[in-house]
Formats: C-alpha cells, sequence, structure tokens
C-alpha cells in the first residue's frame, strides 16, 4: 500500500509538472515581441545609422501565443524617429494586438569644440571638429558643418566639447559706423563704385545703411568679407 501512494504522489507531480509546461507554452514569450517589433520598426526607420531600442513590458502581461507568425505593423501617429509605438498583431485562432513603446535615434553630424573657446574668440579650423551621435532629434539651431562656425565670433566661453548652434556664435563686425567704406552700386549689367560712409555697425551679410558721398543719398547694402557694401537697386531710404 505505501508503494502505492508513492506511485501515485510521482504520477501526480509529473502530471502537474507537464501541465505547468503547457501553461508556459501557451503563453506568447515578451521577448518574441519586442524581437518582431524591433526588426520591423529597424527596417522602416532605413536600418543604417540608425539604432533602435524598444521599451520594455509589463512582466505579468500574459497573452495566449500565436498559433501564427506575428504580424508587425505601423499605427496611426507612429514615427520613425524618436518616441513612438509599434503594433504587433496575432491574426490566429485567439486573436490579440498590442503596442510597443520604442525610441528610434539616428546618426546625426554635430560641430563641437575642440578645446575650450573664450568669448570673443574668432574661431579658427582648429578650434572645431566634427563628431557624430545618436540623437532621437536634430537640435534646433545645431551647426553641421564646421565650414559654418569658422570665423565667426563666440557669444561666450564656450567649454571643450560643446555642441555648437547658431545662439552662441555672431558673425564678425566688418564695418564700423562712420568708417569709409566702398559703395558698389550695381543695377543690371553696370556696376559702379563709389566712396561711402557706414551709418551702422556691420557683420559679415547684413544689412546696413550708407551715405554716398557723391550723391549724398542715404542707400542701404550687404556688408561684403573685404569691408565693400553692396547695393543692389540704389533707392534711397525714406
Amino acid at each position: 500500500m505505501h508503494l502505492d501512494r508513492q506511485v501515485i504522489a510521482w504520477g501526480l507531480a509529473a502530471a502537474l509538472t507537464g501541465a505547468g509546461a503547457d501553461a508556459r507554452a501557451a503563453i506568447q514569450a515578451l521577448d518574441e515581441i519586442r524581437g518582431v517589433a524591433h526588426d520591423f520598426l529597424l527596417a522602416a526607420a532605413g536600418g543604417e545609422g540608425v539604432d533602435v531600442e524598444v521599451g520594455r513590458l509589463d512582466a505579468r502581461l500574459r497573452l495566449q501565443r500565436c498559433d501564427q507568425q506575428l504580424t508587425p505593423f505601423m499605427p496611426p501617429g507612429g514615427r520613425t524617429s524618436g518616441h513612438t509605438s509599434i503594433g504587433v498583431r496575432c491574426e490566429g485562432s485567439m486573436p490579440w494586438t498590442l503596442f510597443v513603446p520604442a525610441l528610434v535615434r539616428r546618426a546625426q553630424d554635430l560641430v563641437v569644440a575642440a578645446r575650450p573657446i573664450a568669448r570673443g574668440t574668432i574661431l579658427s579650423a582648429a578650434d572645431v571638429t566634427l563628431v557624430t551621435k545618436l540623437l532621437p532629434s536634430a537640435p534646433g539651431g545645431v551647426l553641421v558643418s564646421p565650414e559654418v562656425a569658422v570665423g565667426r565670433v563666440a557669444l561666450r566661453d564656450i567649454a571643450s566639447g560643446t555642441t555648437l548652434n547658431a545662439n552662441q556664435l555672431k558673425a564678425p563686425q566688418i564695418v564700423r559706423r562712420g568708417q569709409a567704406v566702398t559703395l558698389s552700386l550695381a543695377n543690371g549689367p553696370v556696376a559702379v563704385r563709389v566712396a561711402g560712409t557706414a551709418l551702422k555697425d556691420g557683420t559679415l551679410g547684413e544689412r546696413i545703411p550708407v551715405r554716398n558721398l557723391n550723391s549724398k543719398r542715404v542707400v542701404e547694402g550687404v556688408v561684403l568679407a573685404d569691408g565693400r557694401v553692396e547695393v543692389t537697386a540704389a533707392r534711397p531710404l525714406p
């Protein structure tokens, strides 16, 4: 009798173990869902130069294991950059749909300070370098070409490694108020150069008023790198 009870106990334990294994097999693995979402989003985002980070799913989630291949899809409002979500659907005998959170970062070329830059410094090529970072989106106003930074003036002290943006720099001052300048007047195929006086400080590319010393009229022109002020239409200012 004692032996019979042992046999029954072993059989019951085996049955319970088998039932637990069957139950586990009937539950969809969350890592598999995340993997399907990851691969789909990586392909949708372009693959190269893209990093996809899939968010974790609640470990308490119990979904019936799908008897068909899982189907990923882009839900309304889904994106291939920044914070987004991907839908994963089971279209089998026990259908379900789940939305998986994700973060997509893209490789961005950014200009950073190669060394500490003091306020008022006119940047040279040695002051900046180009680095590539994985970012969810391109920050507004950042510089993406070192050539844009070279020759500009630092408005404040900038630490080494700082990402440079347009608000940290300004164009160098080329012309000062009261300075004698050459006024280049262009009207169709004819271009005339006359002497003028700058009525305002001017940086490269800025429009400033200049007095034509011949006509005594005030015209507005664009400051060029060589200090000339170019006027495309010699119309006097009011």
